[in-house]
């Protein structure tokens, strides 16, 4: 086969083992092998001395906006922190998380009034007259229906409670399992 008739090389991936330019991800192949697979690129060194002066002028950024701003991804800016003795502050991340969960249970909340509110809907339909059989049957399956969601949101409720109280560490069965298998208190 001449030279001309073979196909073009496709371009090798860096080994872990040889210092690259770190380039943004453009290629599936170059972003598949960049995210995790633990042959991941070698961080350039003036990536790193990039990375080290923005933690140095700007110690709270965020892990996020010191990624964005570099064009690295999260997890290499992370690694090589922690490196470089630099940990990234959670106590906003925690916030946020505890933020969600509180948004959570409201909106969960909510929803158990709305379906509350539309079982009674349909339990006054039922009450009609006129309706025929199928019809009250239809009715009796979706009353049944929101009734079993509002149960099944205010059960998940209250085990989140309980766990975070510490007063049961999840669901009355598991605490059934614990008691049984002499592995709770």
């Amino acid at each position: 086969m001449s030279d001309e008739q073979k196909p073009p090389k496709t371009p090798r991936l860096a080994r872990a083992d040889e210092v690259v330019a770190f380039e943004p991800r453009t290629s599936k192949a170059r972003s598949r092998f960049a995210r995790g697979s633990g042959k991941g690129y070698v961080l350039a060194e003036e990536k790193k001395e990039e990375l080290r002066q923005l933690l140095l002028s700007e110690p709270h950024i965020s892990r996020n906006e010191a990624a964005r701003r570099l064009g690295l991804g999260q997890a290499t800016v992370t690694r090589h922190a922690e490196a470089m003795g630099h940990m990234f502050d959670r106590a906003r991340t925690a916030e946020a998380a505890k933020a969600r969960v509180v948004d959570g249970r409201q909106r969960r909340a909510e929803l158990a009034n709305l379906l509350v509110e539309d079982a009674l809907v349909q339990r006054q339909h039922f009450e009609d007259e006129d309706l025929d059989p199928r019809g009250r049957a239809d009715i009796a399956r979706a009353v049944g229906s929101l009734v079993r969601s509002v149960t099944d949101l205010d059960a998940a409720d209250l085990d989140r409670q309980r766990a975070e109280s510490g007063r049961g560490e999840g669901s009355e069965v598991d605490s059934w399992l614990q008691h049984m298998t002499g592995t709770g208190e």
